[in-house]
C-alpha cells in the first residue's frame, strides 16, 4: 500500500474512533468550563456582539469559530457530539502528523495515536470534556509548530518558494489564533521573536541567512492577518468599543489572576515535580505504555553506547526525531509553566509530549535486531497487558455508573424549562451563581452580557470604577428574571476576586431582589442531598427563579 493510500486510512481510523467515543458522551455531563462557551458560542450564532451581548476576558475565538453549529437547530447533545468529534479528531491528527514525522511509520503513528486518544477522552481523566477548550486552542499551536519542524526539519525545507511562502503564512495564522484566544499558547511567538532577534545579531555580523528572511516575513504576515479576522469579527461600531476592550481584555484578568510570588513559585514546583511526571495519570494507557517504552529503550541504550562517539554517531542518526521530541517537550512545559498544571484542563500539552516519547520509543522497535525486539516487546506485553486490562474494566464500570446515574445535564435542562415558560428572547435575564447558564438552551438577553462561571460583577467596580456600578443600579430597571444557581454568590473565583457578603453590589442585588422581584420556582436537583448548603449558605440542591413583580 502506497504512503498516500496509509495517510488516508488512518485518518479515516482516527476520526471514526473520536466520532464512535463520543457518542457515549450522552451519558455524561456538561463541564462547567466547556459549557460556559458552549453558551456564548449560541449567543453569538444568534448574532450577539461580543462586549455587548456577552462577555468574556478573554477574546472568544473558540465560541466564534464553532457558532454556526448552532444555527443547524440540533439537540444540545447534538451540538456537543459536533464539537468534541471535531476538536479531538483534529487533535488526534496533529498527533498522527507528530507520530509520523519521528518514526515514519504510518501504523506505529496510527497505534500510538489511538493509545493517546483513548487516554484523553477517557472518563477517568475527563468525564465533563472540561479539555476540550484549552485543547483546541493547544491543536492550532501544535498544527503551527508540526510546519515550523517541518520547514527547519523536514520536506518543506527543500520545497518550492511559493509551498514554503503558504505554509508559513499558515503558521502565522494558527499561532494568532491560538495565542490570541488562550495567551498560555506562547510558545510559537516567542519562537517567532527570538528568531527576529538571532536574525538581528546574524545581520550586524554580517551573516545574513535567506531561510531567516523567508520564515520571518510569512510567519509574521499571517500573524497580523489572524489579528486583523478577529478584529473584524469582533468589533462593533458605534459604542466605546476600544474602552471597552481595554477594560475587559487587559484591566479585568489583570486584576481577577492577581497574585503573588509564593503562588508563582508554588505553581512552576507543582508543574515540574507533580505535573510533568504525570504519576497522577499513570493508570492511563498513554502514560503508563510511555514510561515502559523509554524505560525499555533505554535500558537498551545503555547496554549498546559504550563510549562518547558511539553517542556522538547515535546522535547523528538520530538527530531529527530527537530534536522534534526536544522541541515539543519545551514547547509542552513552556506552556503549561504559564498556567500550572493543578487543573487537568491544562494539561493537554503533557499528552503531546508523552505521546512523542512513546511513539519515537515504537519507532526503535524494528526488525533489524528481531532477538532484542522480541525481548522488549515480551517485556512490554507483560508490563502493559495487566495495565490495560485495568483501565477497560474501571472505564467500562464509570460509563455503566454514569449512565445509571441522573444525569445533573437534565437539572440544567429543567431550568431552561422553567424559564421558557415566562422569558422572551428580548428578556433581559441575569444570572447569579458560577454553574453553567442556560444561553445555549433559551434564548433571552444576558444583563449588561455577563454570563455565569468567571465573570463576577461584583469586583467589577473595583477594576472600572465606580460609574460601573452606577451603570449596573441603572440597567438593573431592565431586569425581568433573575436565577440563583446551586453556588450562589459565588463571591470568590479565579484568583483576585475575594470578595464577601459586605460587597456593595451583593448588598444592591440581595435588597432589589427583595422589594422588587418574586419566586416564581424552584428546579431541585435530586443528586445533591437536600438541605446541604454551600459555604454562602444557599442550598446547594437548588436553583431558585425569580420574576419581577
Amino acid at each position: 500500500m502506497s504512503i498516500a493510500k496509509k495517510v488516508v486510512v488512518s485518518v479515516f481510523i482516527i476520526v471514526l474512533f473520536s466520532a464512535g467515543i463520543f457518542y457515549f458522551d450522552k451519558y455524561l455531563s456538561t463541564g462547567a468550563d466547556v459549557a460556559y462557551y458552549l453558551d456564548l458560542s449560541a449567543i453569538a450564532s444568534r448574532g450577539g456582539s461580543f462586549l455587548i451581548d456577552y462577555i468574556d476576558y478573554r477574546i472568544p475565538i473558540f465560541s466564534l469559530i464553532f457558532s454556526p453549529i448552532y444555527k443547524l437547530g440540533l439537540l444540545d447533545f447534538q451540538n456537543r457530539y459536533l464539537m468534541f468529534s471535531l476538536i479531538y479528531s483534529a487533535y488526534g491528527l496533529a498527533l498522527y502528523f507528530l507520530g509520523f514525522s519521528i518514526s515514519k511509520s504510518s501504523f506505529k503513528s496510527v497505534v500510538a495515536t489511538l493509545i493517546g486518544l483513548m487516554s484523553i477522552t477517557s472518563v477517568q481523566f475527563d468525564p465533563a470534556r472540561n479539555i476540550s477548550v484549552p485543547l483546541f486552542y493547544h491543536t492550532l499551536e501544535l498544527a503551527g509548530l508540526l510546519i515550523v519542524l517541518s520547514f527547519f526539519l523536514g520536506k518543506l525545507g527543500n520545497a518550492k518558494k511559493i509551498y514554503q511562502i503558504t505554509a508559513l503564512l499558515a503558521v502565522g495564522l494558527l499561532s494568532g489564533f491560538s495565542f490570541l484566544g488562550r495567551q498560555t499558547q506562547i510558545f510559537l511567538p516567542a519562537l517567532f521573536v527570538g528568531y527576529c532577534i538571532w536574525s538581528v545579531y546574524g545581520y550586524l555580523i554580517g551573516k545574513i541567512i535567506r531561510k531567516n528572511i523567508l520564515f520571518i516575513l510569512p510567519f509574521g504576515l499571517g500573524f497580523g492577518l489572524s489579528a486583523l479576522i478577529i478584529f473584524w469579527a469582533i468589533y462593533t461600531p458605534n459604542i466605546e468599543f476600544f474602552k471597552l476592550a481595554k477594560d475587559w481584555l487587559f484591566n479585568y484578568p489583570r486584576y481577577a489572576y492577581n497574585t503573588t510570588f509564593y503562588t508563582v513559585v508554588k505553581k512552576f514546583i507543582i508543574t515540574l515535580y507533580m505535573g510533568l511526571p504525570e504519576l497522577r495519570n499513570i493508570n492511563l494507557p498513554l502514560f503508563w505504555l510511555a514510561y515502559v517504552g523509554l524505560i525499555a529503550y533505554a535500558s537498551r541504550l545503555f547496554v549498546n553506547l559504550k563510549n562518547l562517539e558511539d553517542l556522538k554517531n547515535y546522535y547523528q542518526k538520530n538527530k531529527k526525531p530527537l530534536l522534534t521530541v526536544a522541541t515539543i517537550a519545551v514547547m509542552s512545559i513552556f506552556t503549561v509553566l504559564l498556567t500550572g498544571s493543578g487543573a487537568r484542563s491544562h494539561e493537554s500539552s503533557f499528552f503531546t509530549l508523552y505521546f512523542a516519547i512513546l511513539v519515537f520509543s515504537l519507532s526503535k522497535i524494528g526488525r533489524e535486531n528481531f532477538k532484542k525486539t522480541l525481548t522488549i516487546g515480551l517485556l512490554i506485553f507483560i508490563f502493559v497487558l495487566p495495565n490495560l486490562i485495568d483501565f477497560g474494566k474501571k472505564e467500562v464500570r464509570q460509563y455503566l455508573s454514569y449512565k445509571n446515574q441522573y444525569n445533573p445535564d437534565k437539572f440544567t435542562h429543567q431550568i431552561a424549562e422553567e424559564i421558557k415558560k415566562i422569558a422572551d428572547k428580548n428578556d433581559t435575564v441575569l444570572v447569579l451563581g458560577g454553574h453553567p447558564t442556560v444561553s445555549r438552551l433559551v434564548e433571552y438577553k444576558l444583563f449588561m452580557g455577563l454570563p455565569a462561571d468567571t465573570i463576577s460583577f461584583y469586583a467589577v467596580p473595583k477594576i472600572l470604577g465606580t460609574e460601573y456600578f452606577d451603570k449596573v443600579k441603572s440597567e438593573f430597571k431592565k431586569i425581568k428574571i433573575i436565577y440563583k444557581l446551586p453556588d450562589y454568590p459565588n463571591l470568590r473565583i479565579l484568583s483576585g476576586v475575594k470578595e464577601d457578603k459586605s460587597n456593595e453590589v451583593y448588598q444592591f442585588v440581595e435588597n432589589s431582589i427583595k422589594t422588587e422581584f418574586k419566586e416564581y420556582s424552584v428546579v431541585i436537583d435530586p443528586s445533591v442531598e437536600a438541605g446541604n448548603l454551600n459555604s454562602y449558605g444557599h442550598p446547594k440542591d437548588r436553583a431558585i427563579i425569580y420574576m419581577r413583580k
